[in-house]
């Protein structure tokens, strides 16, 4: 059975032989729907607190979906991924890279890279919040246990399974910035309940995914059908990208309140939220978004550049300017630098932010380049009164 991409949307090819009575007709799943899914996290809140003060809205969530999921893959599938821990996972991922040797920005490669950060993110999260949330262990055990499950379809798959990755990799980046202020999430308990839900979006969303692409690949005997996983999950997806927003916002009017001399004094963060941020979502994901543009990229763009940037992070200069004629690559090669900062580069990890100038002619002006790196800055140093 192989996976292969079709424009926006990937398609799965079963060549093996599955039994007539698991097809179901034009490629729809049998049990599972769009709207018929995972019950969404906000419906499984629990607001009863327990004896230590934490809330049980991950426990609660994750136990739903682990009982959802077991019914729709069947025990025997749970059984064999078992209870995969952060550590199990990063060793699997290690001996599957020793195993099959994938070319350096080879598509196997980015869903490996993409696997482990997202994994990494997920272990980030779930330490982040142990304080105040019972069940974060088992909760995380079961994303990972989902996300080795993708991954055990192999290299074959990969075209396909890099789309996947690539929508939890969106999720895992724009969680980034957040959980390296760690100190300052849990200032509220607003702040804290925000970050729960936040939690248990992530975890519907990998596991939505997982179950969808395994039952998929099931379903099917020979033939092909085309899904997109943006339609299917964008919803999800959204959800994460507004509940960041609002931890964010949150977090830096504690911030502002704490440190201002009188109410009068404190700055509205929504008002200079709203001046610094584009106005329309798409032109925001065009201009800021690097994945927009190396999503598409062919495999192994820019390697040939991953030299040049590691020695001029190791040396002493404070800017690097790359210049080239028009259609020569600029964007692409800039998209590819911000994705390979995303990981440490000559053992440093750095922040990025991204400003893609020529994305859309209509922002190509200063002004917007200015407001960019601010709202930028403001994402990335959450509740820092220094800026």
């Amino acid at each position: 059975m192989t996976m292969r991409m079709t424009s926006a949307s990937w398609t799965i090819q079963n060549n093996g032989a599955s039994s007539p009575n698991d097809r179901t007709p034009s490629g729809s799943v049998s049990g599972w729907s769009q709207a018929g899914g995972f019950p969404s996290s906000s419906r499984m809140v629990s607001s009863g607190r327990g004896q230590s003060n934490k809330s049980s809205l991950v426990h609660d969530t994750a136990a739903a979906i682990k009982r959802k999921s077991a019914l729709e893959l069947g025990s025997g599938v749970m059984h064999s991924v078992g209870e995969t821990s952060f550590i199990k996972l990063v060793q699997w991922i290690r001996a599957e890279r020793l195993s099959t040797l994938p070319h350096q920005g080879s598509t196997w490669d980015t869903v490996l890279i993409r696997a482990l950060y997202v994994s990494e993110r997920l272990h980030k999260f779930e330490t982040a919040i142990q304080g105040f949330a019972h069940g974060t262990t088992a909760a995380a055990e079961l994303a990972y246990s989902h996300i080795r499950l993708l991954l055990e379809l192999g290299h074959e798959n990969s075209d396909a399974l890099d789309k996947a990755f690539g929508l939890f990799y969106k999720s895992a980046l724009t969680i980034s910035s957040l959980l390296d202020r760690s100190e300052l999430l849990s200032c509220t308990h607003e702040v804290q309940e925000q970050l729960c839900h936040m939690y248990t979006d992530l975890l519907t969303l990998v596991v939505e995914v997982a179950v969808y692409f395994y039952k998929t690949v099931q379903s099917m005997a020979d033939g092909e059908v085309s899904l997109d996983l943006f339609e299917i999950f964008g919803e999800t997806l959204e959800a994460t990208t507004n509940r960041r927003s609002h931890i964010s916002d949150l977090i830096w009017s504690y911030q502002i309140e704490s440190e201002a001399d009188s109410t009068e004094d404190a700055l509205s963060i929504d008002v200079l939220t709203k001046w610094l941020s584009p106005q329309d979502r798409v032109l925001e994901m065009l201009g800021s978004d690097h994945t927009t543009f190396t999503d598409q990229l062919a495999e192994r763009t820019g390697l040939w550049f991953q030299e040049n940037l590691t020695n001029f992070v190791k040396g002493s200069n404070e800017c690097l300017l790359l210049t080239a004629p028009t259609g020569a690559g600029k964007t692409t090669l800039s998209a590819a630098i911000a994705e390979r900062l995303q990981r440490p580069v000559a053992r440093q990890s750095l922040q990025t932010i991204y400003v893609s100038v020529g994305a859309v002619p209509s922002e190509a002006t200063s002004l917007h380049v200015v407001k960019s790196i601010l709202f930028q800055m403001l994402q990335n140093r959450v509740g820092n009164l220094a800026l």
